[in-house]
């Protein structure tokens, strides 16, 4: 009996741990993928962490949700930042994106922080040539305009936007891994 027992305990010790608890794969039909570590549905919305934030898309836009042996990544990024999982985003690219029809009263709002985006595109193209210094800039204002654009209640309208602002933070995380940050 105590050989079972001990059996049966060495079992669970040893068999347990390794399942693990699975990530989700959530893919949209736009062909960008986000493996998170945690989802849940919140009225006609899908939401997740991603890169230290929660990130929302109405089922619609929503392909499949899948659970997969996928590990999320983690955020490179300065350690006065969050840390949250990070999944590698693929996209399909598109020349200009522009937010859905916002409402009336939020038509400059938008507009002021589409310029801001705007901007933080054009130094982005010179990304390859920056010091670390200015790469941590860059994910820190990248979070800041997200930041922005989620206190001013404009994510519904911005969802290709943070598609693009999380493209250019992956881009950004793998130079910086490139260097040994």
């Amino acid at each position: 009996m105590r050989q079972f027992f001990l059996l049966t305990s060495a079992c669970f010790i040893f068999i347990l741990p390794a399942s693990g608890f699975p990530s989700s794969l959530i893919e949209l039909k736009s062909g960008a993928k986000f493996v998170t570590s945690h989802h849940w549905e919140e009225g006609e919305f899908i939401k997740f962490y991603l890169y230290g934030g929660i990130v929302g898309f109405k089922k619609h836009q929503i392909k499949k949700v899948e659970n997969t042996d996928l590990i999320p990544k983690k955020a490179n990024v300065p350690p006065q930042m969050p840390q949250a999982a990070l999944a590698p985003v693929e996209k399909k690219t598109s020349t200009t994106l522009k937010p859905k029809e916002p409402a009336k009263k939020d038509q400059g709002k938008v507009q002021k922080l589409m310029r801001e985006l705007d901007l933080l595109k054009k130094s982005f193209q010179t990304v390859s040539r920056m010091s670390d210094t200015e790469l941590h800039k860059i994910v820190k204002d990248l979070i800041g305009l997200r930041n922005k654009i989620i206190k001013n209640h404009l994510g519904n309208q911005f969802s290709d936007q943070f598609l693009e602002i999380y493209t250019m933070a992956d881009k950004i995380e793998e130079i910086l891994k490139e260097r040994g940050q």
